[in-house]
């Protein structure tokens, strides 16, 4: 479809059967222009029952994730997951060690939102909710949000002063 222009990831099934397939999405839709956005979600019990829920990456997870992290055009992580897979939690500093060098962001629960996008560095406070109920999906509902802003917004030049409107808007979405 020449509408598709991003393909949304995240690294879970690379630890179980649908590895093969998450790769060959990936280079199907590399060879067709489509570009990647990667929502790092790091779940280390997914990767074996036995670690427990903040352990950091083994290398095999790492080496895997780190493969597909070369490929793609946005990344979305949470600042133990920049610390784990780059040691520094600088979107810049991340973007600029891979090859594609990605648009980043960088989320910390309701610490301060970083990213570096189309070559610009920022940061803003977090939009917290009075009442936090379950924060399941937060970080999935903000790479929506911030992905549905760059497409509406494609046709338009990203720069300083919009970049922070489409951050809002996606941290609005995590916070809903």
């Amino acid at each position: 479809d020449q509408n598709v222009c991003w393909l949304l990831i995240g690294t879970i099934p690379l630890s179980s059967n649908s590895a093969s397939a998450l790769i060959w999405s990936v280079e199907k839709a590399l060879e067709r222009g489509i570009k990647i956005a990667l929502d790092v979600n790091w779940r280390p019990t997914f990767w074996d029952l036995k670690n427990s829920p903040d352990s950091a990456p083994d290398q095999i997870a790492f080496s895997q994730i780190h493969n597909l992290l070369k490929k793609v055009s946005l990344i979305k992580l949470a600042k133990e997951e920049a610390i784990w897979f780059f040691n520094t939690s600088n979107p810049v500093m991340i973007s600029k060690s891979l090859p594609n060098n990605p648009d980043v962001v960088v989320t910390d629960g309701g610490n301060a939102i970083k990213w570096f996008i189309q070559g610009f560095a920022g940061e803003m406070a977090a939009l917290s909710p009075s009442r936090i109920i379950d924060t399941t999906g937060a970080g999935d509902a903000f790479t929506a949000g911030l992905l549905h802003q760059l497409l509406k917004c494609s046709s338009m030049k990203l720069n300083q002063d919009t970049i922070p409107q489409l951050i809002r808007f996606a941290a609005a979405c995590g916070a809903l």
